[in-house]
């Protein structure tokens, strides 16, 4: 998990795969996944902040963001 260590942690995102990027809602986990590539992750990273990022070869495929709804503006 990340933010146990004092390491930087660095990942990047290919910005031409992230404009052709797919967004599905999860409901039932209140869970917006946002899917970048459908290659497979190698790693996952938890933040602190309930983002998922799912990682290959240190570039972002898909990051999922749960809890979603508390960023919503009623």
């Amino acid at each position: 998990m990340f933010g146990e260590s004092e390491e930087e942690f660095i990942a990047k995102v290919d910005l031409r795969r992230l404009a052709k990027a797919s967004f599905i809602y999860d409901d039932a986990s209140d869970t917006l996944h946002i899917q970048i590539s459908d290659e497979e992750p190698d790693e996952t990273v938890m933040l602190e902040n309930d983002i998922i990022v799912r990682l290959k070869s240190g570039l972002i495929v898909e990051l999922a963001i749960t809890g979603i709804k508390r960023f919503l503006v009623q």
